[in-house]
């Protein structure tokens, strides 16, 4: 069984609490008062300080909730979600064959070979003027 949950230590915790800051383009004046602390509070949280401050549990899922992410975002082991299972066992993504797809049929097929004309005739037409055709001046 895949284990998704992890235990995080304080700098971990500081840097999700960051990024989900960051993911939620909130300042940290507006996401200290969404979850009712001071911005100072938060800057400890955040590992601003001296001293990083971890939050408890319910106010990682306020942080979670006020960026728009789950709260799992403060429990999932991430370095596990990068791995996939393959045939039973976790294999890191970057080992993953590459997704062969059935080539394009239909309607599909029609609108890509017309786009691919379209890029062939505008670079035919960026190229600039023919060198071999004639200028029309006598000389």
């Amino acid at each position: 069984m895949l284990r998704l949950v992890a235990v995080l230590d304080a700098e971990e915790i500081a840097a999700r609490i960051r990024a989900a800051r960051a993911y939620a383009k909130l300042r940290r004046e507006d996401l200290a008062a969404a979850i009712s602390i001071s911005p100072s509070a938060l800057d400890f949280m955040e590992g601003k300080r001296d001293v990083i401050r971890v939050p408890d549990v319910e106010t990682q899922w306020k942080i979670a909730a006020a960026c728009g992410l789950p709260a799992e975002w403060f429990a999932a082991d991430f370095e596990r979600l990068r791995q996939i299972t393959l045939d039973g066992a976790a294999v890191p993504a970057r080992q993953m064959p590459a997704a062969r797809l059935p080539p394009p049929r239909g309607e599909l097929a029609r609108r890509l070979q017309d786009r691919r004309r379209e890029r062939e005739d505008r670079h035919e037409s960026d190229s600039g003027p023919d060198t071999d055709a004639p200028t029309g001046s006598d000389g």
